[in-house]
């Protein structure tokens, strides 16, 4: 995990891990960031929090059954959500032993990503379903289908705009 200083242009290696490393996420105000990395044993991915300034690892998740394909720090930065097979699982930061467990995704998820207040948690799954979970109830609100490529919420947290592709059955567009 490298680090670039864009007032210099210097790089700094900050961890390096033993294998490929599957998604990552910053939280700006706490200087931490987020990665699914390598476990001990390499047969899973261990989700773990770094100091951006210094690469010391703060904490280190219990490693998933599935690939951790993204990683996603809530607004306050005190919850972590992870992406595994099909199922979104939140952690508290302070107590990370029983996480949250979102359900519904029919394929593995790729992305995780919190509402600006913290409410809500879109996934996106590799067959391009969207889901938004309400993260107080763990409901299931809303799923669509073709949803490509990223997704964002606006910055009151309203709207989720997804780029989105229609085949009008004919000419393919």
């Amino acid at each position: 995990l490298k680090c670039l200083t864009l007032a210099d242009g210097q790089e700094q290696t900050l961890v390096q891990f033993e294998g490929p490393v599957h998604g990552l996420d910053l939280h700006h105000g706490k200087g931490w960031v987020a990665v699914g990395a390598p476990c001990r044993d390499q047969a899973a991915r261990c989700p773990v929090v770094l100091d951006i300034n210094t690469g010391t690892q703060l904490l280190a998740l219990p490693k998933h059954r599935a690939t951790v394909s993204d990683v996603a720090f809530d607004p306050t930065g005190s919850h972590l959500a992870t992406a595994s097979g099909q199922i979104a699982r939140i952690w508290s930061l302070e107590a990370p032993h029983r996480p949250q467990l979102l359900r519904g995704a029919q394929q593995t998820l790729t992305r995780v990503l919190f509402s600006p207040d913290g409410a809500l948690l879109l996934g996106q799954t590799q067959d391009s379903t969207m889901h938004i979970w309400d993260v107080t109830s763990d409901a299931l609100l809303w799923t669509l289908h073709e949803a490509w490529g990223d997704a964002w919420f606006s910055a009151d947290g309203a709207d989720v705009g997804v780029i989105s592709h229609v085949d009008d059955g004919i000419t393919g567009q």
